[in-house]
């Protein structure tokens, strides 16, 4: 099951923004730190050894990226459904990495001095109304690591006349809910398992401001605990069978494992050409999403980069009259303009 869990984890088309892209460093770095903290953390009986080892990964993983934040949290969960502490003994251990975790977030809070580019529909809404948008988003995760279809770098996903959409969310996510608590008892790593799903995802939900509402890097780590869920599910399937023999489930299991990842590995080594330079990335990103002004902007500064600048005039003339600029683009589109050569 963990080795299962690897692969996929390695080769799942979902996961090339967050390898191919360089500013997305940040990521694989932190979560290398998370996850080298989490292998001193999560343990049944850690020694003090252990405790001193995992705050130093999780200082590191705070140096890299302020999402690690989620850390403590994620190993509290562990400590009472797992190790069936006591909440006052378990939150009392995590008292010192949540003060240096605070203290990061009064630091960046404000780190976020720019709304220039990305998509800004969602930027002034009140916190109900990101977390109602977020219950959607969530089930579209869930969906991108199921049929990996239509990756793209920008998604525009409806923020207005989804009243439905929202409701169904919130239902399915409460029944979700319930289900982990019916099993937390009897399955304590399944509970765990939904609970980092979440945690892992609290840091993009625009609790505090960012201009995209999802992206592909956000599922880099939340995609360890699907899989692993996922697995156990299929793996507890075969066995129950009426046609399967104890025996050969395993071997079953390993067969149909191994059919996964060879169509993920096949859909990474699809979409890996579509990052392999900037024209590549936002030729392919104006076919997917020809409606986000962001995407036709980037593709201008492209052009403009490659010395294109009649192609690079066309787009920002295409994304001022074609899609609907805010202020904020109609502004930067026209300063982009005044900047080009004359043709």
């Amino acid at each position: 099951l963990a080795w299962g869990t690897a692969a996929l984890f390695t080769v799942h088309p979902v996961q090339v923004e967050a390898v191919a892209w360089v500013s997305s460093r940040k990521t694989l770095l932190s979560s290398t730190f998370m996850l080298a903290s989490l292998i001193c953390w999560l343990k049944p009986d850690r020694t003090s050894r252990d405790e001193g080892w995992g705050m130093g990964w999780l200082l590191l993983g705070l140096l890299s990226k302020a999402s690690v934040v989620v850390l403590p949290g994620i190993v509290l969960a562990y400590d009472i459904l797992v190790r069936r502490q006591k909440f006052s003994d378990s939150v009392v251990r995590q008292i010192v990495p949540m003060f240096f975790c605070v203290m990061l977030i009064f630091i960046t809070m404000q780190a976020q001095v720019t709304i220039v580019g990305g998509v800004r529909d969602h930027i002034g809404m009140s916190k109900l109304q990101l977390l109602a948008i977020d219950a959607t988003l969530l089930w579209r995760y869930a969906g991108m690591l199921l049929w990996p279809q239509g990756l793209c770098v920008l998604y525009d996903p409806p923020v207005q006349g989804i009243t439905l959409m929202i409701a169904t969310s919130m239902i399915g996510w409460g029944l979700v809910a319930y289900a982990l608590w019916r099993v937390k008892d009897r399955h304590p790593l399944i509970a765990f398992a939904g609970i980092c799903w979440l945690f892992l995802f609290v840091p993009v939900l625009n609790l505090f401001p960012l201009t995209t509402l999802m992206n592909d890097r956000y599922l880099y780590l939340p995609c360890v605990p699907f899989f692993a869920v996922a697995l156990a599910g299929l793996q507890r399937v075969l066995s129950r069978l009426p046609t399967t023999s104890p025996s050969n489930a395993p071997h079953i299991a390993t067969i149909m494992l191994t059919m996964l990842i060879g169509a993920a590995t096949w859909q990474t080594l699809t979409y890996l050409p579509v990052w392999q330079d900037p024209v590549a990335l936002w030729q392919y990103a104006r076919q997917k999403t020809p409606t986000l002004t962001v995407v036709h902007i980037q593709w201008a500064l492209t052009m403009q980069a490659e010395g294109r600048f009649d192609e690079a005039r066309e787009a920002l003339m295409h994304a001022l009259h074609q899609t609907s600029p805010d202020e904020l683009d109609q502004q930067r589109i026209k300063q982009l303009l005044s900047e080009l050569p004359p043709s």
